[in-house]
Formats: structure tokens, C-alpha cells, sequence
């Protein structure tokens, strides 16, 4: 892989790290910082995994429309990417990625956030399926 390949990659998993540590503004710093570098990452992410994660921290963050128009990006990435054919075994991995949602950090201030961003994963967790 090319540096600004490992370096979009490293924005886009950091995304995950801060996730899991509770750090929802971090989480989406990572993921804006990666979709400035999209043409960097692998077409799955580019495409859908990231337009998903995006979707998911915008609504930890209560920012709902934001996060309608990222799903809906994501759905038109997968639109894209079922005409290319992927095996069977990548759509179950891109789906799992697009709909998991960490729960190491709920707490009473953010517990309807959490449960919204389920609500918001869950979508490409069914599929994955």
C-alpha cells in the first residue's frame, strides 16, 4: 500500500479507536478527516463503509440530517459496488463493518445516543446476515 493509502486508512480506523473510547467528536473528526482522503482508501470503504461509519457518528453527535444524507450515500455505494460483482464473503465482512457499533462507553448522558446509533447501524447488520 501507498502512504496516502495507509494514512487514509490510519484516519478511518482511528475513527474506531476513539469510538471505543467514547470520544464521539474525535470519531467524527477521523471520519471527515478520512473523506477528505477518499480516493486513498479501498472503493468497499470509500464507497459505503465509510459513507455508514460517517452516518453512525453523526448521529452519536445529534446531528440527524446529517446523518440521512450519509446513509444515503451508503446506500448508493453499495448500489455501486453490487456492479462489481464482490464474492459473497466481502459483502458479509462490508456489512458488518458498515453496521457495528461500539458499546464499551455508554453511560446515563449518552445512552439515547447509543441506542440511536443502533438504530442507525442495525440497517447493515440485518444484511451481513
Amino acid at each position: 500500500a501507498t502512504q496516502p493509502a495507509i494514512a487514509a486508512l490510519a484516519l478511518y480506523d482511528g475513527a474506531g479507536a476513539a469510538e471505543a473510547l467514547g470520544d464521539e467528536g474525535q470519531m467524527l473528526a477521523n471520519l471527515q478527516d478520512a473523506l477528505t482522503h477518499q480516493q486513498d482508501l479501498p472503493m468497499e470503504i470509500r464507497l459505503a463503509a465509510l459513507p455508514a461509519r460517517l452516518a453512525v457518528a453523526y448521529t452519536k453527535v445529534s446531528q440527524p440530517a446529517d446523518a440521512l444524507k450519509a446513509r444515503a450515500q451508503a446506500e448508493q455505494g453499495i448500489a455501486q459496488l453490487k456492479a462489481q460483482n464482490l464474492p459473497a464473503g466481502k459483502w458479509a465482512e462490508l456489512y458488518f463493518e458498515m453496521g457495528s457499533v461500539s458499546t464499551n462507553q455508554i453511560s446515563m448522558e449518552n445512552f439515547q445516543a447509543n441506542i440511536d446509533s443502533f438504530a442507525e447501524a442495525q440497517i447493515f447488520l440485518l444484511k451481513a446476515i
